[in-house]
């Protein structure tokens, strides 16, 4: 049998629920309209900004060693690819 001390509870509880689903319901957004028509498009940006960086990435290759700069004349390589 329930007391009358569980259906308070019970009662408080359903309400606090009831209320905690209550704040958390989206609510209806007010939004532009206006009647569509054809014509060019015109728009302008008059505003200065300014751009930074937020996330900030090292890139290396994960080998131990030293990076040579490759000696190569050009010249050399079209008179030996002179063939096509």
């Amino acid at each position: 049998m329930i007391t009358q001390r569980t259906r308070g509870i019970l009662a408080t509880a359903a309400v606090v629920l009831a209320l905690i689903a209550w704040g958390f319901w989206p609510r209806a957004e007010l939004a532009e309209t206006a009647t569509v028509a054809r014509g060019p498009l015109r728009v302008t940006v008059e505003e200065e900004g300014r751009t930074r960086v937020r996330d900030r990435y090292v890139l290396y290759a994960p080998v131990a060693g030293y990076l040579r700069r490759i000696e190569l004349d050009h010249a050399k390589c079209l008179q030996d690819c002179a063939w096509f």
